[in-house]
């Protein structure tokens, strides 16, 4: 079933529920799911298939990815749906400069704590980004 995973990846990508529905209903593998989720295709309908098929590993490792995007709404529906919070997807949120601070609180909200991340976040000036994180305690 190798071959539907990669269609499920692609059906994903481009956003095809119809194509994606099929797939799942005929058996892909779906413990490989693509690693944004189906978030950047912008198919809130693919999301919503490809989240009831992941565990909390798919979820945490489509958070890395949100972060690195600056999709914070994408970030908190992860963490509410079981996504680890961890020191990477925060390493990752401070390093993008599309990161809106909310992303990164969500994150500081749940207790990450980082000591790289302020350095990264600092490389696109004093944002709100950096604010929040030296309100967390974060030094240079």
């Amino acid at each position: 079933m190798a071959s539907l995973s990669a269609l499920l990846t692609l059906a994903s990508d481009t956003g095809d529920k119809s194509l994606l529905r099929l797939l799942i209903d005929r058996g892909a593998e779906t413990t490989a799911l693509p690693a944004d989720l189906g978030m950047r295709s912008g198919c809130a309908d693919c999301v919503d298939l490809l989240m009831r098929s992941a565990n909390s590993q798919a979820f945490t490792r489509a958070l890395e990815v949100a972060a690195r995007y600056g999709d914070s709404v994408a970030m908190r529906r992860l963490l509410d749906r079981g996504a680890e919070s961890t020191e990477n997807a925060l390493r990752i949120a401070a390093a993008s400069e599309a990161a809106p601070v909310e992303g990164v609180q969500s994150l500081l909200d749940r207790g990450v704590r980082q000591d790289d991340a302020l350095d990264l976040a600092l490389r696109h000036g004093y944002t709100p980004v950096v604010a929040a994180l030296r309100k967390t305690g974060a030094k240079e």
